[in-house]
């Protein structure tokens, strides 16, 4: 495809410009390395609530041609913002202005609080500031400084405030009026239903593909034949500049932020909630490790998360893709026939264009052994194709608790519950393994950075700890946990848990860790062929048929509830078939005269489900 411009990032800025030049008449391709667009105002609903993923941010500007543009976009409130910042407990007006010196002070007018500010500063006599510190009291005398800079300053910069260079603070806004309106701008506001639906309107018919980086698409099309292969005249990119030079002359050092976030249950549902144990930072024992647990744990977010890789690509030949095979009733022999779809259909405009298939890997069957039926239900949702089966096997069989080598690596993207899995494999060591005695624990990489995690280790001798989002381990972390590891006396399982492209760079700088993770499994996302085929399978087990109008309506649930905060498993696949079922069999006057003339069974004496079943 040709294109007039190639724009890389998806946020604001990148698809203002895409609109703009489509309604000139130019050609747009955008593609963005996270899994959606928005860039950094993507807000998502939870809950019913308006969550502003990277925020929260207020929309305000003095011009008036600006305002008029994002209020053809969304309808927006009239909210001000007025902030407060907390010090032991008193709150005080931000920025700082009358209401602040009043409460500070006990001052009543403008004069009276810059007599104040004045004569704390001259009393400090600093008169060239050669740190934060000394510059923050320069401008805004002790007092201010003490409870409304420090605190905040040294959080923000993890330093104390001497250590900091005086230039980072310019000025600080003080204002001797009683407004406590965050902004001077005329017009301030936020979008009622979010910002997303902004970028989105922005994006109309305009192609869009996520989850790949420039130097992905640029691979994949470049892989391409010349016939096939994407152009463009000029390229806007709006992603980090060293990124773009591969970083040629090394990474630059970004301001950047963290976002933690913690889901906590609503009072209604704190009985429905609570024999599953909430996340706590310390280590916590599976207490039943026989039986499935879902647990509330805390999640954390970094702005600018590298996301996954993008689906390999098909050929212009059909191309052969293993479907799901009927777990739970195959027996040793069936679970090694392959249940093959050819993919047919070609990708809808707007979708993420097909990356080159990795090389194929010769695989030894004769090495790689079969699953056992009580493997095959365990790790059911994982396995439906046979080099994640073949992937599972190796990983299962590599397993130690030797502390220097066979510790796991789980790679998957948000939606798979890769949770589950390494939870799943746990539950097999213990089963199997009888020096396995000890406890079990998970934590998060970011919350690991606070513990002596050579301790942590101690106290599971003979245990096992998973590792969430584990790509957020520091450096220092990280060679503690090497060290620990090779301690022939340490004899634990170690699974880390993240996004493939995360923990792959996490490894980049991690070498000498890398080498103690002997077993890795890899879940890939299946694609809806597939799925479908899956459920096609999977109501024939239930002694079902699918006709062609039903297995249309299949794709199309399938296809609603793929979504980027959900990624749909064959676990989603059987509840749409079981629903479907339960449709068809409701006793209702139409269902007991297609029953009388012979319109519900197809040739094998199999209830036929359709389209009808499945809406």
């Amino acid at each position: 495809m040709k294109y007039d411009y190639l724009i890389v990032g998806a946020g604001l800025f990148g698809c203002v410009f895409a609109r703009e030049m489509k309604k000139a008449g130019k050609s747009c391709l955008v593609i963005e390395k996270r899994d959606h667009i928005a860039g950094n105002i993507y807000t998502k609903e939870q809950h019913g609530i308006r969550v502003h993923q990277y925020g929260a941010h207020i929309f305000h500007t003095s011009d008036r041609e600006v305002w008029d543009y994002v209020n053809a976009l969304a309808d927006f409130n009239n909210y001000i913002n007025s902030p407060v910042a907390v010090y032991e407990g008193e709150l005080y007006n931000l920025p700082f202005n009358m209401n602040t010196f009043h409460a500070l002070f006990g001052v009543n007018t403008p004069k009276e609080a810059k007599q104040v500010i004045a004569e704390q500063i001259k009393e400090a006599g600093v008169t060239d500031p050669q740190n934060l510190e000394q510059q923050a009291i320069s401008l805004a005398g002790t007092t201010v400084y003490e409870k409304l800079v420090k605190g905040y300053t040294e959080k923000q910069w993890g330093r104390d405030c001497k250590d900091l260079p005086a230039f980072i603070i310019r000025r600080l806004p003080l204002r001797f009026t009683y407004d406590n309106n965050y902004f001077n701008d005329r017009f301030q506001g936020i979008p009622e239903g979010g910002y997303t639906q902004i970028v989105e309107k922005l994006l109309e018919d305009i192609p869009v593909l996520t989850g790949v980086s420039l130097q992905e698409y640029q691979t994949a099309n470049a892989a391409r034949t010349a016939d096939e292969q994407d152009s463009w005249d000029r390229l806007l990119y709006t992603g980090m500049i060293d990124e773009y030079y591969h970083y040629r002359l090394g990474t630059l050092e970004y301001r950047s932020l963290r976002f933690e976030t913690e889901e906590l249950p609503e009072e209604d549902t704190v009985e429905e909630l609570a024999e599953e144990p909430a996340y706590e930072p310390e280590a916590e024992e599976f207490e039943e490790p026989a039986e499935p647990e879902a647990e509330i744990y805390e999640q954390e977010e970094i702005v600018d998360e590298e996301q996954a890789e993008p689906e390999g690509a098909m050929d212009d030949e059909s191309v052969e893709e293993p479907t799901a095979e009927a777990v739970e009733s195959a027996d040793e022999e069936t679970a090694r026939e392959e249940i093959e779809l050819t993919a047919e259909e070609t990708p809808e405009a707007g979708e993420a264009p097909e990356q080159p298939e990795r090389p194929a890997v010769e695989r030894d069957k004769a090495k790689v052994r079969a699953l056992t039926r009580e493997e095959r239900e365990l790790y059911a949702p994982f396995i439906q194709s046979r080099s994640a089966r073949e992937q599972l096997v190796k990983a299962i069989d590599n397993i130690s608790l030797a502390a220097y080598t066979g510790n796991v690596i789980i790679t998957g993207e948000e939606g798979m519950d890769t949770l589950s899995l390494a939870k799943n494999m746990v539950r097999e060591i213990q089963a199997t393994d009888s020096n396995f005695s000890g406890k079990v624990a998970k934590i998060s990489g970011h919350a690991l950075n606070k513990k002596d995690t050579a301790d942590t280790l101690s106290k599971l001798k003979n245990g096992a700890l998973i590792i969430c989002k584990a790509s957020e381990m520091n450096d220092a972390t990280a060679n503690v946990l090497h060290k620990a590891l090779q301690q022939e006396s340490q004899g634990i399982v170690i699974i880390l848990e993240d996004t493939k492209r995360d923990i792959d760079k996490f490894l980049e700088k991690h070498e000498k860790l890398r080498e103690c993770f002997t077993a890795r499994m890899d879940v890939e996302a299946l694609s809806n062929n597939t799925l479908v085929a899956f459920g096609k399978q999977y109501a024939r087990e239930m002694e079902y048929s699918i006709d062609e109008l039903g297995e249309l309506a299949l794709h199309t649930r399938i296809e609603d509830m793929q979504t980027i905060d959900h990624v749909v498993t064959v676990v989603d696949v059987k509840q749409i078939v079981d629903e479907a079922i339960a449709h068809a069999n409701k006793k209702t006057l139409k269902h007991f005269f297609d029953v009388l003339f012979a319109k519900r069974y197809d040739d094998e004496d199999m209830i036929i489900l359709t389209e009808k079943d499945f809406v």
